[in-house]
């Protein structure tokens, strides 16, 4: 790849990007910026891997909130006290689902800033609710056995059946 200059003649392309630098004993230029392999001098603090995590996460927590916001704002809110009312079935129908629809942006938009509040300020800031089995909500009986006591433990050694569940 050569081209022509201005008085004719052939010349490289690549000829005039060449710089001059002093050259040392071995042949190494001495004011030459680096290439390669030498990293700089300034030694960068990493960020705790825990704290680089809860701001990606709290990032894209915002990131959601702020598109379901404006999604919200966009569709807006359904204010019908009684679709029934309406007499054309599809219009009826219509109605319910774009209020289905607002009320779920609305229950997503309040779970969404709960974990929020959960990552940026720890669970304490808005605790999860306990979930009711049967066996919690069971009304405690004193005469079921939680814990062996050494009178249980002794009568079950006892017992003409130990050896089998054990």
């Amino acid at each position: 790849m050569s081209s022509e200059d201005d008085d004719g003649s052939l010349g490289s392309d690549f000829g005039e990007m060449v710089d001059e630098y002093e050259v040392d004993s071995d042949g190494n230029p001495l004011d030459a910026p680096k290439i390669g392999k030498s990293k700089p001098a300034v030694k960068v603090e990493k960020e705790d891997v825990d704290n680089k995590r809860r701001r990606k996460t709290l990032e894209k927590l915002d990131k959601k909130i702020k598109a379901l916001q404006k999604k919200h704002e966009k569709e807006g809110t359904v204010k019908m006290a009684n679709p029934s009312e309406i007499k054309n079935k599809q219009k009826r129908q219509e109605i319910v689902l774009k209020k289905k629809l607002a009320d779920r942006r609305v229950a997503k938009l309040e779970h969404l800033k709960k974990l929020k509040l959960r990552e940026e300020y720890g669970e304490d800031a808005a605790p999860k609710g306990t979930t009711n089995t049967i066996e919690s909500m069971r009304v405690k009986d004193e005469t079921i056995i939680t814990e062996l006591d050494d009178d249980l433990k002794g009568e079950q050694d006892i017992d003409e059946f130990a050896s089998y569940f054990k």
